[in-house]
């Protein structure tokens, strides 16, 4: 079983001191060592851990990246050469393709039917055919409970030429980074190619999307790639999601009680307390949870001095 820890202000887990003081009139002492003994119903969640990567391989392929782009372009299990170090599965349908190209205004790549709870973020392989500078492609994201967050990749900020040669051929170096290199290569670039002999410098390029808070509690259904320049064809490679633990979260429920919640997403995540950090002695809460609106609610009664709770999977 691997555990994993949520962290609150100050603290080491989601933890609570009572004093038995109303929580309208708490010493300021004890605000500074809770945490999270928090007023009435004043919700706060505490930040998650990192609970893996997702290869995204489910989405319509039009050609072989091998054939197409660069002999030496990853198939396949493959980690990205750069800061981010994101794991891809490249894949290949039965028709031997194993990339996308997004041809024309306005045409949109839809990734459906995901089932990815509490994403923190999105990376993807991906470049583009002659791209110019200004809006190249815009990438969406869709939620299962109202979440919807959109992304514009800018040529020579986020995409670039697949080649390096006269196109779009810069990127910023920070949430759009070189996934894989080549030199002195041919390929399938206008130069640099089997037709003039020539050699050139490939790439594959990788964007990290960085969601917002409101993804964490829900799970990830959708993704849309659309072109915004017809002049240019973007064209994916790879995508992996980065799936966070569910967010833990504790509240004031009357003088003598609280209530621990966190989402009810698959992985069979358990609720565990432990009266002090500086022991091991954790726990199973064995209360049943209910489940409102999505969510995993747990009410503890009656309340000791000092207790702590995490989740904890398998």
């Amino acid at each position: 079983m691997s555990d994993n820890q949520y962290y609150g202000p100050g603290q080491n887990s989601a933890g609570m001191r009572h004093s038995g003081a109303s929580p309208n009139k708490r010493p300021r002492s004890d605000w500074a060592g809770a945490g999270i003994w928090i007023a009435l119903l004043w919700l706060v969640a505490s930040v998650p851990v990192r609970a893996g990567y997702v290869p995204i391989t489910d989405f319509a392929k039009t050609g072989n990246a091998q054939a197409n782009l660069q002999s030496s372009f990853p198939a396949g299990l493959y980690t990205s050469t750069n800061s981010f170090a994101t794991p891809f599965n490249i894949t290949t349908n039965a028709s031997g393709k194993n990339y996308s190209e997004i041809v024309g205004a306005g045409s949109t790549l839809v990734i459906s039917n995901l089932n990815l709870p509490s994403v923190a973020e999105v990376f993807t392989l991906m470049n583009a055919y002659s791209p110019v500078a200004g809006p190249l492609a815009s990438v969406e994201f869709i939620g299962s409970a109202g979440a919807d967050q959109t992304f514009t990749l800018v040529g020579g900020v986020e995409l670039r030429d697949f080649f390096q040669g006269s196109w779009e051929d810069t990127i910023n170096g920070v949430t759009a980074q070189t996934a894989y290199q080549t030199n002195s290569v041919q390929g399938a670039a206008g130069t640099g190619n089997t037709q003039t002999g020539l050699t050139g410098t490939y790439r594959l390029d990788e964007q990290k999307f960085t969601l917002t808070n409101t993804f964490l509690g829900q799970y990830l259904r959708t993704i849309k790639i659309t072109n915004l320049n017809g002049n240019s064809t973007p064209f994916v490679v790879g995508i992996t999601a980065e799936v966070t633990a569910p967010l833990l979260s504790i509240w004031r429920a009357g003088a003598n009680s609280v209530v621990v919640a966190w989402p009810a997403l698959p992985g069979g995540w358990t609720l565990q307390r432990n009266p002090s950090l500086a022991t091991a002695n954790w726990e199973a809460v064995t209360n049943a949870p209910s489940v409102f609106d999505g969510v995993n609610r747990v009410v503890i009664t009656p309340l000791e001095t000092t207790g702590f709770f995490r989740l904890s999977s398998p």
